[in-house]
């Protein structure tokens, strides 16, 4: 299962949380983990962020050449 489709009432009542939220089956056990959708892209642009320097970004932009997009598309269909 990739995605599990709640019903309105639950939906808003995560959405109003603005938190991480445990979700419990009916005899209480936590079975996972709610995590508004904001603070889950915040989490992932900061890991990201981490994995380079300013200056290494610096450097990085500063950089030309590379190829197009269809260029690559060519090279993996050959792979």
């Amino acid at each position: 299962m990739e995605k599990l489709v709640v019903d309105t009432i639950v939906a808003d009542q995560l959405a109003s949380t603005g938190q991480h939220v445990p979700i419990c089956n009916s005899s209480g056990q936590t079975v996972g983990y709610f995590v508004p959708a904001a603070e889950h892209d915040r989490e992932l642009y900061r890991e990201a962020r981490a994995m380079w320097t300013d200056e290494e970004i610096e450097t990085l932009s500063k950089q030309s050449g590379g190829i197009t997009t269809e260029q690559l598309l060519r090279r993996l269909s050959e792979l």
